[in-house]
């Protein structure tokens, strides 16, 4: 195992690899002035693995900004096990990955994402390491969560609840589908796109899951609101300013995807059902705040929940006082205690002041 921080702003890079078991992965770790690196375990097909770690950094610099704005205790990680493309006993090669996490000592905290399973992490825990998405699935969350910003998006832009309101949803994957259907149960109109393809379709509401939105897409779509349902939805920050000088609002990814985070934090921090669907349900407050500042302001909505990340994070680093969302104050736990055990969710993530 080998640890590099080559052109990476973040704080590690850690290569794995053990040809006996097939096993080749990168973990980064984006940043852990907020607490252990929190983030999923891809597995898929890539070139080679260069391709594989800047995707693990890119998804782990994208995972800071959700659990930074979110308020929780948590630095931004996130791994990539390469797909051996030949037979190999997948739960040996899961146990090893887990051996290796566990060399971590605590610094990487992994849950199931694209590629792997609840299975998955069992076998990646029975190699010592911590492990979450064991026994409770938190994409349910992601989806519970999007529509709260979806609802409070619509309900501050264009008035009124979901009844009617014509949403188009790009993507395959399961949280796309849930929230599909929970759009569905409140009265939307819900059309579903293709994945990887620019959807310039008239609607409401436009929900991405992939980075397809780049200055040439961002001059053709034709929705009042772009919603991300997966991390780092533009191509590049600017691609915002395109859409709103085309009147176009963007909510930032890393604000509406933060119900599956939120609940692996509830379940590690002993919370009840209730509780948990409390929190995920504020993001809507989160999006609608944001919303209010950004017409007050001028600024886009990503860019003043850019700097309320980058407020954060700078003052997690000093152990002062962090800014929760548009720079509400909040009282970070102190770095003697355990937040990671304790309670630990940010105050004022949850309830703006």
């Amino acid at each position: 195992m080998q640890a590099h921080c080559d052109a990476f702003d973040g704080e590690w890079v850690v290569h794995c690899r053990d040809e006996r078991v097939g096993l080749r992965a990168v973990i980064a770790i984006d940043d852990p002035a907020l607490g252990p690196g929190l983030g999923g375990v891809r597995m898929g097909r890539y070139p080679h693995l260069d391709a594989g770690t800047a995707e693990a950094k890119r998804l782990a610099a994208a995972a800071t900004s959700k659990l930074a704005f979110a308020g929780l205790p948590y630095g931004g990680a996130k791994s990539v096990i390469l797909d051996p493309g030949r037979p190999v006993g997948r739960s040996a090669l899961m146990r090893r990955f887990g051996e290796f996490v566990r060399r971590l000592d605590g610094a990487y905290v992994p849950g199931y994402d694209f590629g792997t399973t609840s299975q998955d992490m069992l076998d990646v825990g029975s190699g010592g390491a911590e492990v979450t998405c064991t026994q409770d699935d938190p994409m349910s969350s992601t989806a519970a969560g999007l529509v709260a910003a979806i609802e409070a998006s619509v309900g501050y832009l264009i008035g009124g609840d979901l009844a009617g309101v014509r949403i188009v949803v790009q993507g395959a994957s399961r949280t796309s589908g849930d929230m599909a259907r929970l759009l569905a149960a409140r009265g939307a109109h819900v059309l579903i796109g293709r994945p990887n393809e620019v959807v310039i379709t008239p609607s409401d509401v436009l929900c991405v899951e992939s980075a397809v939105i780049d200055a040439d897409a961002a001059e053709v779509l034709n929705s009042r609101i772009v919603i991300g349902t997966a991390n780092d939805l533009l191509v590049a920050p600017r691609d915002a300013e395109t859409l709103a000088d085309r009147g176009i609002t963007y909510v930032p990814d890393f604000v509406g995807t933060a119900g599956g985070a939120i609940r692996v934090h509830g379940r590690r921090a002993g919370w009840d059902d209730t509780r948990v669907r409390a929190e995920v349900a504020a993001i809507g407050d989160r999006v609608r705040a944001l919303l209010e500042e950004s017409d007050r302001t001028g600024a886009t909505p990503l860019h003043l929940a850019r700097q309320t990340v980058a407020t954060s994070v700078r003052l997690l680093r000093s152990n002062a006082v962090g800014a929760g969302p548009l720079g509400g104050p909040f009282d970070v736990p102190p770095r003697a205690e355990s937040p990671v055990h304790g309670d630990g969710l940010v105050e004022s993530g949850l309830s703006l002041r």
